[in-house]
């Protein structure tokens, strides 16, 4: 696995997490270019402002906003890198091959590949608050494809009513 850095400051953070990647067979011999753009603002959807890294999938490239980026912890840099080579492993085909067409999210895949990759302590830290204890763990244990598919085509409609209800499922339920 090899990340193409255009500038110099992403250096160290590429080469840290090429490193922790050498072990996954399916990335032996890919190579990603990683653009550093000054924003993203004019990306438009999904891509918002706010987002420390984007996947482009016309052109196979991580981006990444150096408006947020630098903000973010150094275990949060590097899941969010290792998300977006999620993201190129399955729009490649290399990874998650049966998940292409179930309707999971893209997103939901990436994380998953990222924990599988040993990111799994990153996207606890980086997604604990968002999506959830239940995530976290599920994401962190299920092995296969075969497992993570009935999991997440449950999770994800339980994950979007509680946001359309305006509730937190990291969040215990009251009972009263």
């Amino acid at each position: 696995m090899k990340l193409v850095e255009s500038d110099p400051s992403l250096a160290e953070i590429c080469r840290l997490v090429e490193g922790r990647l050498q072990h996954v067979g399916c990335l032996a011999g890919v190579k990603i270019p990683v653009v550093l753009m000054e924003h993203f603002r004019d990306l438009g959807f999904p891509v918002t402002p706010r987002d420390p890294t984007a996947y482009n999938q016309t052109y196979h490239k991580i981006l990444v906003n150096a408006d947020v980026y630098p903000s973010f912890s150094r275990k949060a840099a590097h899941f969010a890198l290792a998300h977006e080579i999620g993201h190129h492993a399955h729009d490649a085909g290399i990874a998650a091959s049966l998940l292409v067409s179930k309707g999971v999210h893209p997103c939901l895949i990436a994380d998953w590949l990222a924990a599988q990759w040993g990111f799994s302590e990153e996207m606890r830290i980086e997604r604990l608050a968002s999506r959830g204890p239940e995530f976290c763990d599920k994401l962190s244990t299920i092995s296969t494809e075969e497992e993570f598919l009935p999991w997440a085509t449950d999770w994800e409609p339980r994950f979007r009513m509680a946001k359309l209800l305006g509730q937190n499922m990291a969040l215990p339920k009251l009972r009263f």
